[in-house]
């Protein structure tokens, strides 16, 4: 027996092998990389005993982040790599139209030239904050200060007033990767020692960004204070001059009001500045409108421009929503809300209702004295509370009344024990009991009526809220609720719903 199963352990080796497959099922390795990284200002310390300037303690970090606005990437060729993970399955099956990042694949991205930064995993985003502490923090305690706050960079310093004018400043940059700290020095005026602190932002940018920096020119022609976006990062306003920008490919976007939005794929050459000159189109939005009214010569506003007297025939007014007024004097005036698409020509005839529109649309919703449909919309609303109240004090009542009686009806009394107890003193307090029962069943009732007719009387009010907005609500009051814009050539109109009538 025992040669016998040494001679089928081969077999089962074999078949256990074959079985598995692990050549044929294994997946390669799909690395998850580090998306981001946080830089992190801390307060410069003071070398002066001088209190009067502790200003800068503070003052000096933050003028520091704000020259880095709009440094949202860091260029980085060795990635962290946060974890590895190894799956088993058949590869014809599982991931065949997905993207797995290796390293390998890292690789291949790295060497592409072509590929633009907000796809390339080599350019991580970079966030920037100001972490307050009750001390300036010294070197020998960032690092441990950047572990607590998550701080991949951590941007610490020291100042120093030399005189009455001038001003020595230290800013130091650590690394937490490889706990490299580097040192940049500048000397600036005590007066204006804020704006000349960007020599030290410019140097710290090299840094952090070990690709070669680039500049920008984006002049629009004749328009200019559009805005312009590289890679979803607010740049500024055209004609703008930009510096230390990563070199590489990048996604350019202007946008102004009324002129279509331009977006082109472009590439910043190293250490050169590469000018961009665009010509931007007005947006064509426009539609056409013909108004008759009886009688006529009435005068018609679309939102506040003046389009004339009636009739009006085919006159051109730019798309979207708008409110639309035709006034006439001795008349009401009449309002339109409308909403017109490109090309689109709409008609109206209106018939004007002699009167005076002032006392008109003060007077208009009123159905009883000054109270106005909405008013008595209110009031049935509120009501639903009193209800509301009513059906919790029923409630309570019959908890109040069942409890009441707990004490005079014994528990232990039932069918059973008459039964075994059939005695007339016995039955005749059996009868009494249920008696007693019966009349506090009958209030109980009358409680859990009242509670019925609370649940019938806020649903009443409810629904008499309900109709009376909508009695309010119609729609002369929807066409008054459009609020026209202030429009010119450049500006389209738009609408403004005001419920507060």
């Amino acid at each position: 027996m025992k040669f016998f199963l040494i001679l089928l352990i081969p077999f089962f080796l074999i078949s256990n092998d074959d079985y598995f497959k692990f050549d044929e099922e294994y997946l390669p390795e799909e690395v998850i990389i580090e998306k981001e990284r946080k830089l992190c200002f801390f307060h410069f310390r003071n070398l002066e005993e001088n209190e009067k300037f502790i200003y800068l303690s503070k003052g000096l970090p933050n003028v520091l982040l704000s020259s880095l606005n709009g440094f949202e990437y860091i260029y980085e060729e060795d990635l962290l790599i946060n974890s590895i993970q190894y799956e088993y399955g058949n590869i014809k099956n599982k991931r065949k139209n997905l993207k797995i990042q290796n390293r390998n694949s890292l690789k291949t991205i790295n060497d592409d030239k072509k590929i633009p930064i907000e796809q390339n995993p080599f350019y991580l985003k970079l966030k920037m904050q100001v972490i307050s502490t009750e001390q300036a923090p010294y070197r020998e305690t960032i690092l441990d200060l950047g572990r607590t706050h998550s701080c991949f960079y951590m941007i610490t310093g020291e100042y120093k007033v030399l005189n009455e004018e001038s001003l020595e400043i230290k800013v130091e940059l650590t690394n937490r990767k490889n706990r490299e700290l580097t040192e940049f020095k500048d000397n600036a005026t005590l007066i204006r020692s804020y704006q000349e602190i960007g020599s030290l932002s410019s140097q710290i940018k090299r840094k952090l960004f070990t690709k070669e920096m680039a500049s920008i020119e984006v002049i629009t022609k004749e328009i200019s204070d559009a805005l312009v976006f590289l890679d979803t990062v607010y740049l500024g306003k055209t004609p703008l001059s930009k510096n230390e920008l990563p070199s590489g490919k990048h996604n350019l976007i202007i946008q102004k009001d009324g002129f279509e939005t331009l977006e082109r794929k472009i590439e910043l050459q190293k250490e050169k500045k590469t000018s961009f000159e665009f010509e931007l189109k007005l947006v064509s939005k426009k539609s056409f409108l013909t108004i008759t009214s009886t009688p006529t010569n009435a005068n018609v506003y679309y939102g506040n421009t003046y389009l004339g007297k009636t009739p009006l025939k085919k006159v051109e007014v730019s798309s979207g929503q708008n409110r639309l007024r035709v006034e006439k004097k001795d008349y009401v005036e009449i309002f339109k809300g409308l909403e017109l698409s490109n090309g689109e020509e709409q008609k109206f005839n209106f018939n004007l209702v002699e009167g005076n529109s002032e006392e008109y649309h003060k007077t208009r919703l009123k159905v009883f004295g000054d109270y106005t449909y909405f008013d008595f919309a209110s009031y049935s609303l509120y009501s639903v509370i009193l209800f509301y109240v009513n059906y919790r004090y029923y409630d309570y009542m019959v908890g109040v009344q069942r409890d009441s009686k707990r004490e005079i009806i014994p528990t232990f009394l039932t069918l059973n024990t008459l039964a075994t107890n059939n005695s007339n003193e016995s039955i005749t307090r059996f009868y009494s009991y249920y008696s007693i029962l019966v009349k506090n069943e009958k209030i109980v009732n009358e409680f859990q009526n009242y509670k019925l007719y609370s649940i019938y009387g806020a649903a009443t009010m409810l629904s008499l809220s309900g109709l009376f907005y909508y009695l309010g609500i119609n729609n002369e009051a929807f066409e008054f609720a459009y609020t026209p814009a202030f429009q010119n050539q450049q500006a389209e109109s738009f609408v403004k719903f005001n419920y507060r009538f």
